[in-house]
């Protein structure tokens, strides 16, 4: 027996598929059908869950993405310290042959082992008492420049701008 559950109707023959009087879709009628009166409720569940998981992540997001971004920019800054490191070690080894230091970075045999993609770099300034080089460059771009230096004094180089936690002193990259 088939059971019409648009109108009501019970059918007696096994091969009818739809209702003649409304046309509906005949179910057999020892399955009972439930009706959905908590599809709403249901609906609403699913709904606060994931909105739920949807705040969950921007709560991630608003705090993993300021931290990479600070990593991000700190990595950068190893360029700068690469070059002016190279720059020490160039203009020392040609002081001990020359008791000289020099400005021209060929004739102290420094060349950077790639092209840089972040800083800028320049030998401020060199005599017979010592030198000054710089690189300097943008690397969260706003206005800020970060700038660090290295001189025969120091064979670290010194963030004298820093560009990440906008801290030192600015100055300009190239003046002595």
């Amino acid at each position: 027996m088939k059971k019409c559950l648009k109108c009501g109707i019970i059918f007696d023959d096994p091969d009818v598929r739809y209702c003649g009087k409304c046309g509906a879709v005949l179910v057999d009628s020892s399955v009972e059908v439930k009706k959905g009166k908590n599809a709403l409720t249901t609906c609403l569940i699913i709904l606060a869950i994931g909105f739920a998981s949807m705040m969950i992540l921007a709560i991630l997001a608003a705090i993993a993405i300021p931290n990479f971004l600070m990593f991000q920019a700190k990595s950068k800054q190893s360029e700068a310290r690469t070059i002016l490191t190279g720059i020490y070690e160039a203009e020392m080894a040609y002081f001990a042959v020359n008791n000289t230091f020099s400005s021209n970075p060929d004739k102290i045999g420094f060349k950077p082992a790639s092209s840089p993609h972040y800083y800028k770099w320049k030998i401020i300034s060199a005599d017979s008492s010592g030198f000054k080089a710089r690189a300097w460059g943008n690397i969260d771009r706003d206005k800020k420049i970060d700038i660090w230096e290295v001189t025969e004094k120091q064979r670290e180089p010194v963030n004298v701008y820093n560009d990440v936690s906008d801290s030192g002193d600015e100055i300009d990259p190239q003046s002595p």
